[in-house]
């Protein structure tokens, strides 16, 4: 017996209906927000109908597509829980937002144009908001127990079902996709050409600590999928950047021997994490410090990419090299 009241009992078991709910609210209101910054960013309609229906299909595809390659990399289940997933949770988020960049990517070849994926950086982080926010119902996204009565309420922790509480990394998740969006919204730039760049960069970055947190993820042995993907998301970005912008060769390099050293340190964190008594809380403080040097780095060769682009230094009198 627990001594959980009525409310708080409801979150002690799984409600996937309600999840998807969430979900499928998270998105269209992603939609209608799209429509909205595409008619503003003078994005045709059939453009803008385009990348939506593409992002629906590839997206939900590929996120079923990474679980499997993942979890079922010999393709025996394949047939009968593809398109019927047993839980709601074995879809892969990275998988769903590579369907949405691809699409983006697609429309822009199909329609001869640009900034098609800078009109996606605000509703994707919306829908963001929402699938992270959904997973209270699940539950999926949490992390260790919570010893603390005072922190022990909803929905900053949540009972399982034992009724014990445990953090809810979901609900920092859902925030910082949200102050993502805030910032990049209010932004002095915005409309920015970087503004899925920079989007990409801050969720990632992101990304690569909360994944940390959560007592359960979908792994590849003791790699963490989402973290790896995010890791990777983030030197693809700093390379694109560093390709498309008219710099020196040192600040290139500066930027990639920094930026592998952070990579190793992360690597570092999470082997202490499993292999030292150290504790949890000194390895997260670190971690965070690092993936800040991170994402500093890959904003730095955004920014430069910004400033080429729109001919301003936003970077400061010194430009955007590295001091």
């Amino acid at each position: 017996m627990n001594n959980l009241s009525p409310f708080e009992n409801y979150f002690t078991l799984p409600r996937p209906g309600n999840y998807l709910l969430v979900l499928a609210a998270g998105v269209l209101l992603a939609l209608v927000v799209f429509f909205l910054t595409a008619k503003k960013r003078d994005i045709p309609v059939k453009a803008a109908l385009t990348a939506a229906a593409l992002s629906l299909i590839l997206g939900a595809f590929l996120a079923r597509l990474q679980y499997f390659v993942v979890e079922h990399p010999f393709w025996d289940e394949v047939p009968g829980l593809f398109f019927s997933p047993q839980d709601v949770r074995e879809f892969g988020f990275m998988g769903a937002v590579a369907g949405v960049l691809l699409a983006a990517l697609i429309t822009n070849r199909l329609f001869k144009m640009r900034g098609v994926g800078n009109a996606m950086a605000l509703p994707g982080l919306l829908a963001v908001v929402f699938a992270r926010m959904g997973e209270i119902f699940v539950p999926f996204g949490t992390g260790g127990y919570v010893e603390a009565t005072s922190f022990q309420f909803i929905p900053l922790s949540i009972p399982d079902g034992f009724g014990d509480y445990v953090f809810s990394v979901f609900l920092v998740e859902a925030l910082w996709a949200l102050l993502i969006l805030l910032y990049i919204r209010f932004s002095a730039n915005y409309p920015s050409p970087v503004d899925l760049l920079l989007a990409l960069t801050l969720f990632f970055a992101g990304q690569i600590v909360l994944e940390s947190i959560r007592a359960e993820a979908l792994r590849a042995g003791f790699i963490r999928v989402q973290q790896a993907v995010s890791a990777a998301g983030l030197f693809t970005i700093l390379l694109y950047c560093q390709h498309r912008t008219k710099e020196g060769r040192t600040i290139r390099i500066q930027r990639v021997v920094l930026f592998t050293i952070v990579a190793l340190l992360v690597v570092a964190g999470e082997f202490a994490l499993d292999r030292t008594p150290w504790a949890d809380i000194y390895v997260y403080l670190g971690m965070i410090m690092v993936v800040m040097i991170m994402a500093g780095i890959v904003v730095h060769a955004v920014l430069a990419r910004e400033e080429q682009l729109l001919g301003f230094d936003r970077c400061g009198p010194g430009g955007c090299a590295l001091q």
